[in-house]
């Protein structure tokens, strides 16, 4: 025994690293969470962090983890710039799931490996930048900033965002997230098509709102090879909305919808059943339409 000890003294390999998964999960978990996190200090190979319902404050001395490949936070309460700077510091870093129970006045995320992220977040903003290799996202943002303030943004939130997503192939979007992406303008298309998309979701839609039947379709035009394509319509706003589109629907001559009384409604998803202007999509790889939520209507 005592031999082995100094073999393992005088061995470049780290104990910790040496040590049955199960034992060091067994430490960890004993462990205050700041006592927890520099551990990565002495064990070369801690690659993944799962940390649940606490406060997360990083000791001064811990930067990053330069090994992390996995990062997942479940109603941990962190501000922005801690949980920025440990996420900018993990260069490795392949998978990233935040779902917080505090609130963040925005959030920039830019580890160049990342391939898949869900975030869950109450934040005002999101960035994401040198994110080149995203495959999957899930985003949900809730109670952001005030509406005007969003609606005044300077560039284009939708641009911006997608800019940094060349390879996605599974796009989610909840709640306001869909909202917060119409802010700075929609264009007709995206500057760079979205060629690797494959399924497009997006929860809790409101079709009352141009602006947000709007990103849908920039979307939906900028992702040529869509096979799956998912819509929740927001409950409590469905039934005077499906109203109108069931009279739309009845109509025999449909050019005159664009005089009715509902026409900031009816327009965008008129466009949105004809097709119209939609110059050099094909969608031939669409195999699948979904449209939820439609509640309170007539069957």
């Amino acid at each position: 025994m005592e031999r082995n000890m100094k073999e393992m003294r005088g061995s470049t390999s780290d104990i910790i690293s040496n040590l049955p998964q199960s034992v060091k999960e067994t430490i960890l978990v004993c462990l205050p969470i700041q006592e927890a996190v520099r551990t990565s200090v002495l064990s070369k190979k801690l690659r993944c962090l799962r940390l649940r319902s606490c406060v997360f404050k990083s000791p001064p001395e811990v930067k990053g983890f330069s090994r992390l490949l996995e990062l997942v936070l479940y109603e941990v309460v962190v501000t922005a710039d801690i949980l920025s700077s440990l996420i900018s510091n993990c260069p490795l870093l392949e998978n990233l799931s935040l779902k917080s129970s505090g609130s963040l006045d925005s959030l920039e995320i830019n580890p160049p490996n990342l391939r898949f992220l869900c975030c869950e977040i109450h934040a005002c903003s999101i960035c994401l930048k040198n994110t080149a290799r995203l495959e999957t996202v899930f985003i949900c943002l809730k109670d952001f900033m005030n509406v005007d303030v969003i609606t005044q943004a300077e560039t284009s939130k939708l641009v911006t965002l997608f800019g940094s997503l060349p390879v996605i192939e599974f796009l989610q979007l909840e709640y306001d997230t869909v909202r917060y992406m119409s802010a700075g303008g929609v264009p007709k298309r995206l500057p760079t098509s979205l060629n690797n998309l494959k399924t497009l979701k997006l929860f809790f839609v409101c079709f009352e709102k141009v602006n947000e039947i709007s990103v849908i379709l920039c979307l939906i035009r900028s992702s040529p090879n869509l096979e799956k394509i998912t819509i929740v319509v927001r409950r409590s706003e469905t039934a005077d909305v499906i109203d109108h589109v069931l009279q739309l629907l009845e109509m025999q001559d449909w050019s005159d919808a664009s005089s009715t009384e509902t026409a900031d409604v009816i327009d965008p998803v008129l466009e949105l059943l004809e097709m119209k202007d939609w110059s050099g999509v094909s969608l031939n790889q669409l195999q699948v339409v979904q449209l939820g939520g439609l509640y309170g209507t007539q069957s």
